[in-house]
């Protein structure tokens, strides 16, 4: 949605943050007229969410016949809106008012991509309280075709034309220059619109002696005119569409119905509504002058109020009456070409749509494009990166290989350390054993010796007493001294036997660590063949 102006709208962001909406205010009322009263909107900002069910839309209206500017908050509460459906609220569903009168207001609602236009009149508006004014309508806010009742809210804050005045600290007003701007912006916007109306709504004070044999011909020029006005109106529209793209100011939506006072008050704007009720005043006037009574006239209350009897006695006879098809004619023609200016409005909208439609289009087009092209560099260096890994990978495998095969013939090798020091073990288990049988041999040998001790002790006992010297006691003392050798000898086994103990017992601690070593190398040749594997 394009705002009026940047500076504007970069202004009243700054001066009135959402958070402001949040605060109570209070119903917004006309205390002038005493009586519902829909002014022209100036701004528009975001809608956001409020509580489950209640929507709050910000929004900064001008009222003319007031010459103030409110910043008013509307509220939009469906019970549609909890739940499930939240999610079109927050989207957000784009709801702005586009056209204001007197007496009436249309507000533009968009639904799921699609567009509501609803009119409201002071007679769908009704006074909850002193203090609350509430109108509400129907509409389809569901894909399904159900209907919703909406209510929508006017809420009032302090008047002030150069900003608006918290409860809680002081707001910095609008600029005065922004301000002149925004007033001559309108002002020319409005009397190019009520140049184009003006020819038309003359014709309530057109010839006096028309003749009711010319209703045809009078039929056939009124829709020429209005073709005429048609084209007209949209080469306004040109012109105006023109000087808000140069200014930036306008706002799309605001197709007011307002007209300017060019004999009022200086910069004075009076609604379509006062303008309209005016002219029809003298018609009636006239047409009572000329003995007609109220009741010929129309009676659109809802539109204009008639005037006093009493004033239309005071002035009877001064004027001729204007028949009753010229004013009928008139008012329809009035309502058409406020029909051909919301069609107007609408085309307008729905270009600007297909506009923006289009940039998106071109946006997200442009975004794919690069998006693409970031990818198929993203590949690439992917491309690259798997390259350099492979390379890695491969030289990583081979330094493991080469490792794995080192440490395979280091396995082997103290296999092969191993299986001989198993074998020295085993002989020198046998030696263990041979010395042992010698052992016993010689533990048997000593038993002997001892014998043959006593005996030569015995022997020497005989040799003192020569009786029992001889042939006995010299081959005693040879077995004797054979004895004495086997004990020599016996000796030196034992010493041998000692040693060969001491060697069995560190061949077996050499045997222990160098299985303690195996089990640990191939342990870790497991872990390497695992990982290599892997």
């Amino acid at each position: 949605m394009r705002m009026i102006n940047a500076d504007l709208d970069a202004q009243i962001r700054q001066k009135f943050p959402m958070s402001y909406a949040k605060r109570q205010q209070e119903v917004f009322h006309n205390p002038a007229k005493n009586q519902h009263h829909f002014s022209k909107i100036l701004y528009l900002g975001n809608i956001f969410k409020r509580s489950d069910d209640v929507v709050t839309v910000f929004v900064q209206m001008a009222n003319p016949a007031l010459n103030a500017t409110y910043i008013q908050y509307v509220e939009i509460a469906s019970p549609s809106w909890a739940g499930v459906n939240t999610q079109r609220v927050s989207s957000p569903p784009y709801q702005f008012f586009r056209e204001f009168t007197g007496n009436s207001i249309e507000v533009v609602i968009q639904f799921h991509r699609e567009w509501e236009i609803v009119s409201i009149t002071d007679e769908d508006a009704y006074q909850e309280s002193s203090n609350t004014i509430r109108v509400s309508w129907w509409v389809d806010l569901t894909e399904n075709g159900a209907m919703e009742e909406i209510e929508l809210q006017l809420k009032k804050v302090d008047v002030d034309m150069r900003g608006v005045r918290q409860h809680q600290g002081q707001v910095q007003p609008l600029s005065d220059e922004m301000v002149t701007l925004i007033q001559r912006q309108n002002h020319e916007r409005e009397k190019q619109l009520a140049n184009a109306r003006g020819e038309r709504m003359m014709l309530l004070d057109a010839d006096e002696d028309y003749d009711m044999d010319h209703d045809s011909d009078l039929d056939e020029d009124d829709d020429e005119e209005d073709d005429d006005e048609e084209d007209d109106d949209e080469e306004d529209d040109d012109e105006e569409d023109d000087d808000e793209d140069d200014d930036g100011n306008m706002h799309e939506g605001d197709a007011s119905t307002e007209s300017t006072n060019e004999e009022g008050e200086e910069g004075g704007i009076v609604p379509m509504r006062e303008w309209g009720q005016e002219s029809f005043e003298r018609g009636m006037q006239e047409g009572t002058e000329a003995g007609i009574g109220r009741s010929t006239y129309l009676g659109t209350q809802d539109f204009m109020q008639s005037p006093d009897e009493e004033d239309v006695v005071k002035n009877a006879g001064n004027r001729t009456a204007i028949p009753l098809e010229i004013v009928q004619e008139g008012v329809r023609n009035a309502e058409k070409i406020r029909q051909l200016e919301v069609a107007l409005v609408n085309l307008r909208h729905e270009l600007e749509t297909a506009k923006a439609q289009a940039a998106d289009a071109k946006a997200i087009e442009n975004q794919h494009r690069d998006f693409a092209q970031s990818v198929e560099r993203r590949l690439t260096e992917v491309q690259e990166d798997s390259d350099v890994l492979q390379k890695m990978w491969q030289e990583d495998i081979n330094q493991r290989q080469a490792a794995l095969a080192a440490l395979e013939a280091e396995n082997e090798e103290l296999v092969d350390r191993v299986r001989t020091m198993g074998t020295q073990v085993k002989e020198a288990a046998e030696d263990s054993e041979n010395h042992l049988v010698r052992i016993i041999e010689h533990g048997k040998i000593s038993e002997r010796f001892l014998r043959l001790r006593n005996e030569y002790a015995e022997l020497k006992t005989k040799i003192a007493n020569p009786d029992g010297a001889g042939v006995a006691s010299e081959e005693r003392l040879r077995n004797l001294i054979l004895e004495k050798q086997m004990v020599e000898e016996n000796r030196t086994l034992l010493l041998e036997l000692d040693a060969s103990k001491v060697r069995f017992k560190e061949l077996e601690d050499e045997r222990k660590e160098d299985r303690e070593r195996l089990r640990k190398l191939e342990g870790f040749v497991g872990e390497l063949r695992a990982d290599f594997e892997g």
